[in-house]
């Protein structure tokens, strides 16, 4: 059996460049892009610190940092970001995302408690 060297080495050759596009188109495909922001009181402008921000309809998340500053990787597209925290109302916030993303800041406002009065008394209540 005779193999002709010069045609081996022009597939392999042909076979690196070939593995080549397929992993840039791949990568380019599924790039990621870094959203950042804060999360603050409306109201005192304070940072709500370990504010959970997720992504709807997607297990994707993260919590904000004792400074309320957040930052989530996200592929290219159209996306809903939920800020939630206890004793505020969740805001929603839509983005757009085909380049990095800062300044994606969520002010969130107190909710109204009203609890009605409780009177202790001494002895059986």
């Amino acid at each position: 059996m005779f193999i002709n060297i010069k045609n081996l080495s022009v597939m392999n050759t042909k076979i690196f460049i070939l593995s080549l596009i397929t992993c840039f188109s791949g990568s380019l495909c599924a790039q990621q892009f870094t959203i950042k922001g804060r999360v603050i009181d409306n109201e005192t402008l304070q940072a709500l610190s370990f504010t959970n921000i997720r992504v709807a309809g997607t297990n994707s998340g993260t919590s904000s940092n004792i400074n309320g500053e957040y930052e989530l990787k996200l592929s290219a597209g159209s996306y809903a970001l939920i800020a939630s925290f206890i004793g505020y109302y969740s805001d929603t916030l839509k983005i757009e995302v085909a380049n990095d993303l800062s300044e994606i800041n969520f002010r969130l406002r107190q909710t109204e408690i009203d609890l009605p009065e409780v009177i202790v008394s001494p002895g059986i209540n």
